[in-house]
């Protein structure tokens, strides 16, 4: 009868497969929730400091189009095409632009680059600055310089880093 009744307990001991100390049981379970939230922390680190980093670019772009436009409108307003083109071949070479374009008031491509690389599933950041050139009446036209550029190398070991974060986040919380 002992026998037997040692047997029911160790098959069911085995059948529950779960922690009977206590100590176990809080440190298995303190531990994925310790994981989970480092995780989580670093992913939103992560994220701050990627979206920190796209503002900075942002920026640069800014200044670095700021330098130049004086002279596009200069030489919009002398009607010098291939000056305006030189000007557009500038900016995209300045800032490592995939493609630039010049767009006139009425919504014309006056001038426009390209390098060629046209892949849609490599991430790009798209930027827009307004001109404001007086025309011939005198009234001001709002003219639009659009850009698109690649992210750099940093930026794509950021968007690596990310994705291995969420992949380990998921990992941890099945």
């Amino acid at each position: 009868m002992d026998n037997v009744r040692k047997e029911n307990i160790v098959a069911n001991t085995r059948a529950n497969k779960s922690f009977r100390s206590l100590k176990l049981r809080f440190v298995a379970y303190s531990m994925t929730i310790m994981l989970l939230i480092a995780g989580a922390a670093a992913l939103a680190i992560t994220r701050f400091a990627y979206s920190s980093f796209e503002v900075q670019f942002q920026q640069k772009i800014s200044q670095l189009i700021s330098e130049c436009t004086e002279d596009l409108r200069i030489a919009i307003l002398s009607g010098q095409q291939h000056e305006v083109q030189a000007l557009v071949l500038t900016i995209a070479r300045s800032i490592d632009a995939s493609s630039v374009k010049l767009i006139d008031a009425s919504g014309n491509t006056v001038a426009s680059h390209s390098n060629g690389i046209r892949a849609r599933r490599l991430p790009s950041i798209s930027y827009q600055q307004n001109l404001l050139i007086p025309n011939k009446d005198g009234k001001a036209e709002k003219w639009q310089i659009s850009l698109r550029v690649m992210p750099n190398v940093l930026s794509g070991m950021t968007d690596h880093f990310l994705l291995y974060q969420l992949v380990l986040i998921l990992l941890m919380s099945a």
